[in-house]
């Protein structure tokens, strides 16, 4: 579901120098759990809510609707969505869709949560009595070997239920992926929640981005998302 969770950014931390190398009895247990990120779970609907400078956005998800009308837009801003602004979100549903289907048919998995850490670079920092911390190295593909260089990430695995709780990285470094671009911040934090079945969705994510664009224009983009009103239902098969 939410697939495009690339470079953004955390809330702000520091990793400890004293990491452990992790043991591969416990290293076992957080390969399952990243795998369990990337499953999909189409039988799942939900609501999503997007707090963005300029507006608030309320989405819903709903799984038993054909493919065309699965997403449909609830709100802006508190208010009923005038009919050129649903032309204009099912318009950029619509490209969404085709882009999916697009990167699905090219076997690309890169934007995939679980496929954002780098599996052999897992340290222990700490635990207690509820989870383990790690911290990792995030890996974004051939395309995003600046953000490798200057990204840290740090993972919670849920003792009791095996699960990754929470996931968020930080740059350290400043990061210039194209000419005349400086990103200074770029964080991005994400909670998530064990449902029914064992399936594990996000339920919160921050995303932040600032830096300087063409030496002189200020790049400061901020997104706050959070999911709500899961619900289980069976998906139609066809569009």
């Amino acid at each position: 579901m939410i697939r495009g969770i690339v470079l953004a950014g955390l809330l702000s931390f520091t990793i400890s120098t004293q990491a452990n190398d992790v043991d591969n009895a416990l290293k076992d247990q957080v390969v399952q759990a990243l795998d369990a990120l990337e499953a999909d779970h189409p039988e799942w609907s939900y609501t999503r809510t997007q707090h963005k400078k300029e507006e608030t956005i309320v989405e819903r998800y709903d799984s038993s609707r054909t493919l065309n009308e699965q997403w449909q837009l609830i709100s802006v801003d508190g208010k009923t969505p005038t009919a050129e602004r649903l032309k204009e979100y099912q318009e950029n549903r619509a490209e969404a869709r085709k882009k999916a289907e697009e990167k699905k048919a090219k076997k690309q998995e890169k934007g995939k949560t679980g496929r954002m850490v780098d599996r052999d670079s897992l340290k222990l920092l700490d635990e207690n009595d509820h989870e383990w911390i790690f911290s990792f190295k995030p890996e974004m593909g051939k395309d995003g070997e600046d953000f490798e260089k200057a990204l840290q990430g740090r993972l919670h695995l849920n003792k009791k239920d095996q699960y990754i709780s929470h996931l968020n990285m930080e740059n350290t470094a400043s990061i210039s992926p194209v000419m005349s671009v400086t990103i200074k911040v770029m964080k991005v934090d994400i909670e998530f929640a064990l449902l029914d079945d064992n399936a594990v969705m996000p339920v919160r994510m921050h995303n932040l981005v600032q830096g300087k664009a063409l030496f002189f224009k200020t790049l400061d983009e901020e997104t706050q998302e959070s999911f709500s009103d899961f619900s289980k239902v069976i998906p139609l098969a066809t569009p």
